[in-house]
């Protein structure tokens, strides 16, 4: 098998078939495919729903099963296996052609079994099984990406006309106050005023929109980068994102905590842009009548960097932990000016690296937000520009 290592499901109810398959997979793996063996389709279920083998090898014929019902009912369970049919009908039967166009990957005919015929047909099926599974993950991020392609159409036809139609009533007063200034109105300083108030709002207006482009622009242009990760100290990165904020945590009077470290497999400069983002956020979302509190944990957790980044503030209503990350989605739309695009670009640079983001459920006031990282390798002289060192324990 070319040092291949699998995991079969023999399910054959005769001793004497079981036992020709097991010699000539004995002949042919030297230990490199390991099996198990069931004589009923209820069996293998139970099996199945417990392991996951690469290939299950199936007769068509059971004591619990006939016809096609065995093809059905394991591609139901188990839809990503390789499936390997054998029956005593030959090709000529059209048994075997219905069950390829079930979902099973081959067939063999038991009394053409040989420890060659079965080498080829395990290999082959789980090539074909392989490229199957291949083209369902390029089909579901196609799929990913045509929605997301349906958001921005949204956005075009619907978000971005908001401010434009805005921008737009807002020069058809201010030309229709410059041309009856003179004459209607009668009163140049109040005309002037109006004039000054309009063009004001309709500067704001263009430039609302403008943001927008430039942040759709940004999103969009993250599909595209291609990211270079390097094993780095993720508390030198923490430093860095808070020292990139340090203003914001100073007009809030904040108090932040810092705890653990680890070492994580990232772009320092992209995990420096989340972590300002969701840091900012904590700002932004503070309640005012409460000093705002920012907890950040760094850990390793079952082979995983996990951040998690608390704070005392508003908070999320209930069910928009996952809303929140959409494109145009605001987590408060009255205390802030932002467009919406900041979590959904963090989301999309931590999918880049491997990473994920999500809010976690909490009772208490205020959000967590958990950062999930791929582990790095310890190296000897992190590089930052908001420690020199790594210290000795973590405060």
């Amino acid at each position: 098998m070319h040092h291949t290592t699998a995991d079969l499901l023999l399910v054959e109810d005769d001793e004497v078939d079981a036992e020709t398959v097991t010699r000539a997979l004995a002949r042919i793996s030297s230990g490199e495919i390991r099996y198990h063996w069931v004589r009923t389709l209820a069996e293998a279920l139970d099996h199945l729903s417990v392991h996951r083998p690469d290939i299950v090898l199936s007769d068509l014929s059971l004591p619990d099963a006939a016809g096609l019902t065995a093809v059905e009912e394991i591609l139901a369970v188990a839809p990503d296996c390789s499936l390997v049919v054998q029956t005593h009908v030959d090709s000529s039967d059209d048994i075997p052609f219905r069950a390829l166009r079930l979902g099973a990957q081959d067939y063999l005919c038991k009394k053409e079994i040989s420890p060659s015929v079965l080498e080829r047909t395990i290999r082959y099926s789980l090539v074909r099984s392989e490229t199957r599974r291949q083209l369902a993950a390029a089909q579901a991020e196609r799929d990913h990406a045509d929605t997301e392609l349906d958001d921005f159409a949204h956005v075009v036809a619907h978000d971005l006309r908001g401010p434009v139609r805005t921008a737009r009533l807002f020069a058809d007063r201010l030309l229709h106050q410059i041309g009856t200034r003179d004459t209607e109105l009668r009163l140049p300083a109040e005309a002037d005023r109006l004039v000054d108030d309009f063009g004001r709002r309709l500067d704001d207006s263009l430039g609302r929109v403008d943001r927008m482009i430039l942040s759709m622009l940004d999103y969009a242009s993250l599909r595209q980068y291609s990211v270079c990760p390097t094993s780095v100290w993720v508390r030198l990165i923490v430093e860095d994102a808070l020292a990139a904020v340090a203003a914001d945590l100073d007009d809030a009077a904040a108090t932040v905590r810092v705890v653990g470290d680890a070492w994580a497999l990232v772009e320092p400069a992209l995990l420096v842009r989340v972590l300002t983002n969701v840091i900012a956020n904590a700002t932004k979302y503070r309640r005012p009548d409460v000093p705002l509190e920012i907890d950040i944990e760094v850990s390793t957790h079952r082979e995983v960097v996990r951040m998690t980044i608390a704070d005392n503030g508003k908070g999320l209503p209930p069910g928009d932990a996952e809303r929140a990350f959409r494109i145009l989605e605001r987590l408060d739309p009255t205390c802030s000016d932002g467009l919406g695009f900041g979590l959904a670009i963090c989301r999309r640079i931590l999918d880049a690296m491997g990473g994920s983001i999500r809010f976690r459920r909490q009772e208490a006031p205020g959000a967590t937000v958990v950062i999930e990282l791929v582990p790095g390798d310890r190296v000897p002289a992190p590089e930052a520009t908001g420690l020199q060192q790594e210290p000795a324990t973590a405060a």
